[in-house]
């Protein structure tokens, strides 16, 4: 540092008397300053010290509160960053003396006190001080930037093997997926004791809800699914036992998703069969990765394939509705002579094998099954009302106080569930109809529309698989289409929900699985891995058996040879 620097760097009073002024004159305390250099040459470090400190703590401070000031001051000295000069100085108000403490550059080697002259820095500024908003900013930022590191880490595998329960042990632990595990499930269940509700097989899935819940990320499903022919094998897909009486009656499944890749494939090995054809639309604002598991998945088979026209979904929204339409219609140019169309969410699950829920639709004879009662007048309001998306970030439709015109052709107005059994013949009448595409069309700006369009259409006079509107409400617990729990009908119409609730929606826990299959509806929602992860075990698995045993208890007593009718790798 050359001279005229270090006169501009440092500031000496002249006198005693000065610096006994000035030593009541400092105005804070040692700062935090980010990136600050104590010298010209010298290293940046993470503070800068003023040399106020010792003089401001001596003079207002308590004995012991300067000596544990000097005591930490001379330790950060030892460490390198400076150099001090020290003199004895008389407390005016005590009479006691002290040792004062001077700072100067260490490559002046001596102290410009024999009067006790303090030598002081140039003052730094607090980059938070009168700046509260700065500092309430900087530890929002601070602390969301260390949650988002310890994501990206996957920080609980980490943890204790003791507090984990993997999902998918076989996978997790396995190099096919991405975030490897080392871990053993300590507890083993055996799922005949879970549906037969054994009370200490009960308290085992209590205690795994109360571990920390590991399963497949999306980006895993991604590289699981990479190599297909891998995949097959792995989820044993070519030993799934195929009748008949399934092959003469194919289905055809409209998937709607759009997050949670782990929950959509596992509901699609639930549901599949190579007899039927599956159609996945998946929301155009998904996480890229859920998307390329997504493309993954349908890759692995011949008969399950992505829409060709995707939407982006919004809650409420016409876009929901479309999504189902773009799906029935890819589905309806498919080879395949599918005799019903279903559609499901990705947190629904499969009540019935696929064998049994083909004997189910026979029954049907043609007709459509799905809920479709009277509207109350707080439903009406829905599509009574315009609804409209004002701003790109509202994620659902909201009411616009201007009335609409009465739908189209006289239509009565009905309102039921988003999801359907329907008959192909009834699809066909959608698809092609005029009456139902100008009912499409005056449904767009109302809310829900997908509670309402397909209710209301089923109940027009001569459509395929009609519900006349003289007969009585199809509600949600007549229609076999899906079992929903409600908390506000718990106790009165079913039992209580064992799992956890969301907007007053159930997700089923191990304790109701007996009661799933018994109550006769032929799918559910909601189930989550998160929540019950040995429910979803034990359901998948209950299914796998009912699908053996009424194979071997077909009429034809045997399997078809599948050889000809499973997808090639």
């Amino acid at each position: 540092m050359a001279g005229g620097d270090l006169q501009d760097s440092w500031d000496a009073p002249a006198s005693t008397e000065e610096f006994d002024k000035r030593s009541f004159r400092l105005r804070r305390p040692p700062s935090l300053f980010f990136g600050t250099s104590l010298g010209r040459g010298r290293p940046s470090w993470p503070w800068s010290l003023h040399s106020g400190l010792a003089a401001r703590l001596a003079w207002r401070g308590e004995d012991r509160q300067r000596r544990e000031t000097l005591r930490q001051y001379l330790l950060l000295l030892q460490a390198g960053l400076t150099q001090h000069c020290c003199c004895s100085l008389n407390d005016e108000r005590g009479g006691r003396s002290h040792h004062e403490l001077r700072l100067h550059m260490h490559h002046l080697g001596r102290c410009f006190s024999p009067d006790c002259r303090i030598i002081r820095m140039k003052n730094y500024k607090y980059f938070f001080k009168k700046r509260p908003v700065r500092r309430k900013t900087f530890i929002v930022l601070s602390t969301v930037w260390l949650l988002f590191a310890l994501k990206l880490l996957k920080i609980e595998r980490l943890f204790s093997s003791s507090g984990l329960y993997l999902v998918e042990p076989e996978l997790s632990n396995s190099n096919i997926v991405i975030n490897k595990y080392n871990v053993r499930n300590s507890y083993f269940l055996n799922c005949s004791d879970i549906y037969d509700q054994d009370p200490v097989a009960i308290g085992k899935s209590l205690e795994i809800r109360r571990k920390n819940i590991v399963d497949l990320e999306d980006e895993d499903v991604v590289a699981m699914t990479r190599d297909c022919q891998v995949y097959r094998k792995i989820r044993r897909y070519d030993q799934k036992p195929l009748s008949q009486e399934e092959l003469d009656f194919p289905l055809a499944y409209s998937l709607v998703v759009h997050k949670d890749a782990i929950n959509v494939e596992r509901l699609l090995y639930a549901i599949y069969s190579s007899s039927n054809v599956y159609c996945i639309h998946y929301d155009k604002k998904a996480a890229s990765t859920f998307k390329a598991a997504m493309e993954n998945l349908a890759s692995c088979f011949p008969n399950v394939f992505i829409a060709s026209k995707l939407e982006t979904v919004i809650y409420a929204h016409i876009s929901r509705l479309q999504a189902d339409i773009n799906c029935l219609s890819d589905l309806k140019t498919t080879t395949v002579q599918w005799k019903y169309a279903i559609n499901l969410c990705g947190q629904d699950l499969p009540l019935r094998s696929n064998f049994e829920l083909v004997a189910e639709l026979k029954k049907l004879n043609g007709a459509n099954m799905l809920e479709t009662v009277k509207p109350s007048s707080v439903k009406k309001e829905r599509f009574n009302f315009r609804h409209e998306v004002k701003n790109d970030y509202d994620y659902m439709p909201s009411k616009v106080n201007v009335s609409k015109d009465p739908p189209p052709h006289n239509i009565e107005m009905f309102v039921g569930s988003a999801y359907f059994v329907l008959s192909r013949l009834f699809i066909d009448y959608v698809l092609e109809s005029s009456v139902a595409k100008y009912f499409f069309a005056w449904s767009k700006d109302t809310f829900s529309p997908d509670e309402h369009f397909w209710a209301t259409l089923v109940r027009i006079p001569g459509v395929p698989g009609e519900i006349p509107r003289s007969e009585a409400d199809v509600t949600d617990l007549q229609s076999k289409t899906r079992l929903v729990k409600w908390n506000y009908l718990e106790e009165g119409l079913y039992p209580p929900c064992t799992g956890e609730h969301i907007r007053s929606v159930c997700i089923y826990g191990a304790a109701e699985l007996r009661w799933l299959i018994k109550y006769g509806h032929w799918f559910a929602n909601k189930f989550d891995s998160k929540v019950d992860p040995i429910l979803i075990k034990c359901l998948i698995e209950k299914l796998e058996d009912q699908q053996r045993e009424w194979n071997i208890l077909s009429s034809d007593a045997a399997f078809v040879n599948r050889n000809s009718t499973q997808p090639s790798p």
